[in-house]
């Protein structure tokens, strides 16, 4: 009975010592995924970004105002792979380090909304395809909505140095004048692609909300247009002057009867 305990024991060493190997074994191979400089590692998750930034702001055209497809479809892949590097990487290293992680984010302070929206729109591309001539053609018209509005030259990420409701109401005319143009020249299809195409532009402005008329796009009024006469005024003053004929050609009327009948009563009396 004793040896066969003291033969259980041996084994059980033995087994305890495979399983304490295995476990050194593992921890080695876990640790080895996170880089030991992961602020470095982060940064160079936004390479291809960064030069795709850099085309995009060397545009003829400004992302907004008509930038080809192809150099929109560069900038929001390279975006899309460098917000998809970051969540690996923090996936692979313990939370203690995630602040280190995103150490390269502080440069998308204020933008990731805006270009989230934009570049995870898998029918983008296709949609904005159709339009980039037209966006292209009224790209003037599309940028001075900006300067008239925010009194600034703008690119892409541009910051601005306003209140969150100076910035709000600013952008909100931004966006009309843009799609009033945009609906008018390219057609309602295109006009819908507007809000997408602007919230990059400048930084936060994605925080507000663009929806404050309940008036259709194809309504929007151009700035120092006169405000049309509403149908329901119009109808008002057609009634009065017709009720106004009506009674003067019956006053009319009302003399010329008893004229006949004076005369009627002279000529026969």
């Amino acid at each position: 009975m004793l040896q066969l305990s003291k033969g259980l024991s041996h084994y059980l060493d033995i087994f305890k010592l495979l399983l304490l190997s295995v476990i050194i074994s593992v921890i080695p191979a876990v640790s080895a995924t996170c880089p030991r400089d992961v602020t470095a590692t982060a940064y160079g998750c936004f390479t291809s970004y960064s030069r795709n930034l850099q085309n995009m702001e060397s545009s003829r055209r400004q992302l907004c105002c008509g930038v080809d497809v192809e150099t929109l479809r560069a900038f929001c892949s390279s975006y899309v792979q460098a917000m998809s590097c970051i969540r690996r990487l923090k996936s692979d290293c313990p939370e203690s380090y995630h602040s280190k992680i995103d150490v390269p984010l502080v440069n998308l302070e204020g933008a990731h909304e805006g270009l989230h929206d934009l570049c995870s729109d898998d029918f983008l591309y296709e949609r904005y395809a159709r339009y980039q001539s037209c966006f292209m053609l009224e790209g003037d018209e599309s940028e001075y909505c900006f300067h008239k509005n925010l009194n600034t030259s703008i690119r892409i990420l541009s910051k601005i140095d306003k209140t969150t409701h100076q910035l709000c109401t600013d952008m909100k005319k931004v966006v009309k004048c843009i799609t009033y143009n945009i609906n008018l020249k390219c057609g309602p299809r295109a006009a819908e692609l507007v809000e997408l195409l602007v919230k990059p532009m400048v930084r936060h402005s994605a925080q507000c909300n663009y929806h404050i008329d309940t008036e259709t796009t194809s309504n929007f009024k151009r700035p120092g247009v006169t405000k049309a006469i509403s149908k329901h005024h119009y109808i008002s003053d057609g009634s009065r002057n017709s009720a106004h004929v009506n009674m003067t050609s019956g006053f009319k009327m009302a003399l010329l009867t008893i004229l006949y009948s004076y005369i009627f009563l002279v000529l026969f009396h």
